[in-house]
């Protein structure tokens, strides 16, 4: 584990840095601790995830099978024939097999596309790039990125799609969102953030977050228990059972701070990264009745990597709040490497 702590520690320093100082003057060289801040974290991190065994993961092995076995003994028509398969991540087998047939390199290859993509939004959008990685870490994106490969370049797509709602090129979003869900069908619910976020009136937003909430709560008692016929076989109840309440109690808190802070300050351009987040308390009351729900929660989760940092830079007390939420979420990545629902604790480098 001493790996995962050492990188713990770098990043804190790096928030440190980012939220003391804005630039560094070394030897009459002018150095922007938010640039530098986000190489450093950016570079570590790839570094483990490029470093690692082929094997550190759980499910890493059906992966393995797939990519070298199952595949390429299939052509392409009995994967668009076959609703089961995603379609998005079978093609990116079948293209890096082309040219090579060592899983560590696809495996490589899946991390890189999917810690890029998100990475490229930190760098452009992120006011303390490494609070972000912070958030990115402590919610366990980390182990998602490292050996659930299909949903890890979905999210990642989703956060792309995202910034593009955002910006209101709603075109780009809904094309970035059919083409995650070509690697992963459960990112269809990241549609919802469409709905979450398409208004910028105070009352409206409110009333829809009630109306949401209650919806929500009615089809975990009603509607999505009858859901469990369709998904028995979902593993990821392993990494939240017993754990769904405090994870929503988690989401709650998380969103109350924030909604402090911006009832603070005027943060018109990060209220809709707050209101896209709040889609992981939504669905995590579904996820105590249908753990399925445990997975899509992952989409509107990365959003806080986005609102935690961007909201705190705008508070009047910003060192303060980024002390509480280094906290927060250094507490919540312990915890995560204690529990190692992704199983990969300890850390094996490929060489070992």
């Amino acid at each position: 584990m001493k790996i995962y702590i050492i990188l713990l520690a770098f990043i804190l320093l790096n928030i440190f840095l980012e939220v003391s100082f804005s630039y560094l003057i070394i030897s009459r060289v002018k150095i922007n601790t938010r640039k530098l801040s986000f190489f450093l974290c950016f570079i570590s991190i790839l570094i483990i995830g490029l470093m690692r065994s082929e094997y550190l993961g759980v499910d890493v092995a059906n992966y393995r099978n797939y990519f070298l076995k199952f595949y390429p003994s299939k052509d392409i028509t009995f994967f668009l024939l076959n609703f089961k398969y995603d379609i998005g991540y079978v093609l990116l087998n079948k293209f890096v097999r082309l040219f090579t047939s060592n899983f560590r390199i696809f495996e490589n290859i899946v991390f890189c596309i999917s810690f890029c993509i998100f990475s490229y939004i930190i760098y452009k959008k992120s006011s303390y790039p490494a609070l972000s990685f912070l958030v990115y870490i402590g919610l366990g994106f980390l182990g998602t990125n490292l050996c659930i490969l299909r949903q890890s370049i979905a999210c990642s797509i989703c956060f792309l799609g995202f910034d593009f709602l955002k910006r209101n090129k709603k075109l780009f979003y809904f094309l970035l969102i059919f083409l995650a869900i070509s690697f992963h069908k459960t990112a269809i619910f990241f549609i919802l953030s469409y709905v979450i976020t398409d208004t910028n009136y105070k009352k409206i937003m409110l009333i829809k977050k009630n109306i949401l909430i209650l919806i929500a709560i009615l089809g975990s008692m009603y509607v999505i228990p009858h859901l469990y016929k369709f998904y028995s076989n979902d593993y990821s109840n392993t990494s939240v059972s017993g754990n769904g309440y405090n994870l929503l109690l988690f989401y709650i808190t998380v969103s109350f701070i924030l909604s402090i802070i911006i009832d603070q300050k005027n943060v018109r351009d990060e209220i809709k990264d707050y209101e896209g987040s709040f889609g992981s308390i939504y669905l995590q009351i579904g996820a105590l009745s249908f753990s399925l729900f445990a997975r899509v929660t992952r989409y509107f989760e990365l959003i806080y990597t986005m609102s935690v940092p961007n909201i705190i830079y705008r508070s009047k007390y910003s060192r303060f709040y980024a002390f509480v939420f280094s906290i927060i979420f250094s507490i919540l990545y312990i915890y995560g490497l204690i529990k190692d629902g992704c199983q990969i604790v300890p850390y094996v480098f490929f060489f070992m």
